[in-house]
């Protein structure tokens, strides 16, 4: 998907708290030194969810990784270049927990 707008919005539902994981892979296509800012918001209650996150130097491609387990929204700002792109979207199951790793509190 690409948009010469200033903003892309995606948006996917899930049945229920579903833990997963989801990637979302940005390539600058033309190597021109665009920017982007990703925002993820659960989609019931349009609350941001997770920090932004500031994408460049992507012209070999660049995966940004969340993990969520409700509807979620994705909207995705041109800071710097001529599109607003994203290449690919990827779904997972969340990842389990490895007992051996020390948990880390969100």
């Amino acid at each position: 998907m690409s948009s010469t707008d200033q903003t892309l919005t995606v948006a996917f539902a899930v049945d229920g708290p579903r833990p997963y994981q989801v990637a979302l892979y940005f390539v600058d296509w033309e190597d021109a030194g665009a920017r982007l800012a990703v925002e993820m918001f659960d989609a019931d209650s349009l609350k941001l969810v997770a920090p932004v996150k500031i994408v460049n130097g992507f012209a070999g491609g660049r995966y940004v990784v969340y993990a969520y387990d409700r509807s979620a929204k994705f909207r995705i700002d041109k800071v710097r270049g001529r599109l607003v792109s994203l290449s690919g979207i990827f779904f997972d199951p969340a990842p389990e927990a490895d007992p051996k790793s020390p948990r880390r509190n969100p």
